[in-house]
């Protein structure tokens, strides 16, 4: 008997009759075809489609196809296999009929199961997204996991681990720590550190009170009270508060540069006088002596600094706490108590950041291998922006944890909706997934943790901020008085997602007023 064969271009379906007696144009059943369908209407059209060829040259026992996807714009196919011996993830390439795996675990990282299958599986700018309601929903960079798997499938692949194939990315728990200075240098007659003396008359003759003052330019010899920590050619500024009789004080200053035979070693100088007050004591008296620096970087600034990785696919975490303020007061006025209050501006003067070198320690919190940058972020206390300071890139494989921030300059300003991204809330295992408008969306999902059934209690006590013995108050971490305090907890795991806060009527303080 011939082939039948009718072109179906009226596209309908008749059952009613025998195939033989059907009219050219309709069809009884049809394999191996499919449906185009418009976007703004009902119509559609049938067109052939090819058939399935049987393709296997993995060499599995006992191996269950659980998922599979179809990468429409590369032409390649992406099968879930589990088998006796190893869980992968294969792609089969149409154009060149080649079979590649891009996942092997020989181990139980991928953590397959006959019974989950991948219920939800996308593909988007070659990564690979799926979920089986079992495991962490996940994401793998094709690419990158192929070159990091050998040819012959029978070892683990290079480097895999859960973390590295979760959806979710690891952001930092820990705020960084910071290494302060209000010198560039740091020692005896610098900012902040042990004073200095030198005594020497730097008026143009003797007197008991203020005269005129030694022109600039005059040579300046004279010895230092200790040896100080002062370079050749270093500006030195030489200060003393003459009071009159009607206790009438008058600030004088002198700055000399060093020779540049000065010896650090040494407490005798000599130097070029640069500038000086018109009047200076007329006798020989002992001045204060500090090196001359740059500004200060935050003078007028509350400055918090947090961190943030990002990931070799692009992706970026959440920030990581910010850190308490870079403040160093002014511990030089006050007569060196570190308190003077100007009553006509009223202010406290030494409210003033005498920081000169900042170094940000320990970026490396809850770190992944795969973080390619770490961006140092900057914030004030007065304004809800956060900025980038600079980046640290990977160089040979290491990523550098410690950066020194050198001016207050920042880099670029980040969406204002960053700093309310405490964490990244994904669901722990889901059901269903598919992306829209390059958008991840998790269906059917497991989300948050069990919490305890009895809430956390507190025992809460006030401590004396004062050391026993000691004269002066040792600075310690304060809270504001005259208000009503309550503690609680929050739970966080390895990826940061937090439970809310778990508090009790035992956390709740009156006492601190």
């Amino acid at each position: 008997m011939p082939e039948i064969k009718n072109a179906f271009i009226k596209g309908k379906m008749n059952k009613d009759l025998d195939e033989r007696l059907i009219p050219n144009g309709e069809y009884r059943d049809a394999l191996n075809i499919d449906v185009d369908y418009a976007e703004s209407s009902d119509v559609g059209a049938l067109k052939n489609i090819l058939g399935n060829t049987q393709k296997d040259s993995l060499s599995l026992t006992n191996a269950h196809c659980i998922g599979h996807v179809k990468d429409t714009e590369n032409d390649k196919i992406y099968w879930f296999i589990t088998s006796a011996g190893k869980d992968m993830i294969a792609e089969y390439n149409v154009a060149t009929e080649a079979i590649d795996g891009i996942l092997v675990d020989t181990g139980s990282v991928l953590n397959f199961n006959e019974a989950n299958l991948i219920t939800g599986v996308n593909v988007l700018d070659g990564v690979l997204y799926f979920t089986d309601n079992l495991n962490e929903p996940r994401q793998v960079d094709i690419e990158y996991w192929r070159a990091k798997t050998a040819a012959d499938n029978n070892t683990t692949t290079t480097d895999l681990t859960a973390e590295r194939i979760t959806l979710i990315k690891k952001s930092p728990m820990a705020a960084p720590t910071l290494s302060m200075s209000s010198s560039t240098r740091g020692g005896n007659g610098t900012s902040g550190n042990t004073a200095v003396t030198s005594s020497l008359n730097l008026a143009s003759s003797s007197g008991s009170g203020l005269i005129n003052a030694k022109d600039s330019g005059t040579t300046i010899t004279g010895t230092f009270s200790v040896a100080p920590n002062y370079q050749a050619n270093d500006v030195i500024i030489f200060s003393f508060d003459f009071t009159d009789n009607e206790d009438v004080i008058t600030k004088t200053e002198a700055r000399i540069k060093l020779a540049s035979t000065y010896s650090s070693s040494s407490t005798s100088f000599s130097g070029e006088l640069l500038t000086v007050s018109q009047k200076m004591r007329g006798a020989s008296v002992a001045y204060s002596c500090i090196l001359e620096e740059d500004d200060p970087l935050f003078e007028l600034k509350f400055p918090r600094f947090a961190y943030r990785y990002k990931y070799n696919n692009g992706q970026y975490s959440a920030f990581s706490p910010f850190s308490n303020a870079a403040f160093l007061p002014d511990t030089t006025v006050g007569a060196g108590s570190g308190f003077e209050y100007n009553a006509k501006d009223g202010y406290n003067l030494a409210m003033v950041n005498t920081l000169r070198t900042l170094t940000l320690q320990n970026l490396n919190h809850n770190i992944d291998a795969t973080v390619d940058e770490i961006d140092v972020l900057y914030k004030d206390s007065v304004g809800n922006n956060c900025y980038v300071v600079d980046t640290i890139k990977r160089n040979g494989g290491t990523i550098a944890s410690t950066f020194e921030v050198k001016d207050d300059q920042v880099f670029k300003v980040l969406p204002s909706n960053q700093l309310l991204r405490l964490f990244d809330s994904v669901p722990k295992k889901a059901k269903a997934l598919d992306i829209t408008a390059n958008r991840i969306i998790l269906g059917n999902y497991t989300h948050q943790f069990d919490l305890p059934t009895t809430p956390p209690t507190f025992d809460i006590k006030l401590k004396n901020r004062y050391t026993a013995g000691a004269a002066d108050r040792v600075q310690k971490q304060s809270i504001k008085s005259n208000r009503k305090y309550q503690i609680g907890v929050v739970y966080s795991d390895a990826y940061g997602r937090q439970t809310p806060v778990l508090t009790d009527k035992s956390g709740i303080s009156t006492h601190w007023r």
